[in-house]
């Protein structure tokens, strides 16, 4: 864990890596996973890029 806190554009940056992990994520889990895993997994995928939506749009 860190102590330090990240800067807004570390976050930025870590949010958007996230965004194309979701993709990678949700692609393969697509025919190996249950359909409540994919749910899951799109539902945090979705937090993430309302996250970094905001980030960008300077909404935190």
């Amino acid at each position: 864990m860190r102590k330090q806190p990240i800067s807004l554009a570390q976050a930025m940056h870590r949010a958007c890596l996230a965004v194309s992990l979701f993709y990678v994520i949700l692609e393969k889990a697509k025919n190996e996973c249950s359909i409540d895993l994919n749910n899951l997994i799109a539902l945090a995928c979705d937090i993430n890029q309302e996250v970094y939506h905001a980030l960008l749009g300077g909404g935190l």
